[in-house]
């Protein structure tokens, strides 16, 4: 049996999305989703026999900060226009991309990467100004993400 000496920091990762590069800079924070594991039913002349079914995963989240030219935050919102409400042919683009979540150890070296296969994002947090603030706080929005596979990879 081996015990592990170092525990695991919420600090240490990165997270790399080929489609939106500005954001994987800007990340703060993100939570590997959960998942779950449906059920299926047989019937029986005497019970009901329960069998594992398909497997859901919960959305990706991200927080991420935003740039005063907005390069981030339009990289999200822009393709979600794309997806949701195109204006040409030309703008829809339903290309899959994939994403992957480095998380660093102790030493910040690479433990594993977890790979999410076939991306595309389902919603994008508002931009809050406010005048009556006292203190500058840059601004950070939320996005969220489907996919259909996610893979742990060892390194």
């Amino acid at each position: 049996m081996t015990i592990e000496n170092n525990f695991l920091s919420p600090l240490n990762f990165s997270f790399k999305l080929k489609k939106a590069p500005n954001v994987e800079y800007a990340v703060q924070q993100i939570s590997i989703p959960g998942m779950n594991l449906g059920t299926a039913t047989s019937p029986t002349p005497f019970v009901r026999l329960t069998h594992p079914g398909n497997i859901t995963y919960d959305d990706l989240r991200i927080t991420f900060k935003v740039g005063e030219n907005l390069t981030s935050y339009l990289e999200i919102y822009n393709w979600i226009e794309a997806l949701g409400r195109p204006d040409s042919y030309q703008q829809y683009d339903y290309t899959p991309t994939d994403a992957t979540l480095v998380v660093l150890n102790s030493a910040k070296r690479p433990i594993f990467n977890i790979q999410f296969q076939d991306i595309f994002p389902t919603s994008l947090t508002s931009l809050e100004f406010d005048s009556t603030m006292t203190d500058v706080q840059y601004m950070t929005v939320d996005a969220a993400f489907s996919f259909d596979r996610m893979f742990y990879i060892s390194q």
